[in-house]
């Protein structure tokens, strides 16, 4: 069953940019190649607040991306250069993704906080969105000879 992982993150500062959009280049690499993955992109709140939407064959085959490779580098970072982080994944029936309203919906219902070391004011308040819903749609289209390689 296809199922759908949205994340947002907000970066503790500026300062953080170049390390955030490097790891950002490589997880998309990785991303765009993994096997199961669908459809998804990007999108922004701030140029500190940023999401993103994906869909998948499985949510073993999300688990599979996040969990290894590039993508898995950049998380252990999260803890240090975010100040609020937070995730929700769900399946569903179709491969469509949710428009960017559906998925700030679905983020501030259901999203899980996961853990800063420097939590910001939103982090702490136990809330998983603001009420800005995020703009700025950025695809990433899987490219099915790279996952082919794997």
């Amino acid at each position: 069953m296809p199922a759908i992982s949205l994340t947002r993150l907000e970066l503790r500062g500026y300062r953080f940019l170049p390390s955030f959009f490097l790891h950002t280049s490589r997880s998309q690499k990785q991303l765009v190649a993994a096997p199961g993955y669908i459809a998804g992109g990007t999108a922004f709140e701030s140029l500190r607040s940023y999401w993103t939407i994906t869909c998948w064959q499985s949510l073993d085959a999300m688990r599979a991306f996040r969990n290894a490779g590039a993508h898995m580098v950049a998380m252990r970072r999260l803890i240090d250069i975010c100040c609020a982080t937070a995730y929700t994944h769900y399946e569903q029936d179709s491969t469509e993704l949710p428009t960017l309203e559906q998925a700030h919906a679905r983020m501030l219902a259901e999203g899980k906080l996961s853990k800063v070391r420097h939590p910001s004011a939103l982090q702490e308040s136990g809330r998983a969105a603001t009420d800005k819903i995020p703009k700025g749609w950025r695809p990433a289209k899987p490219r099915p000879q790279l996952a082919a390689r794997q």
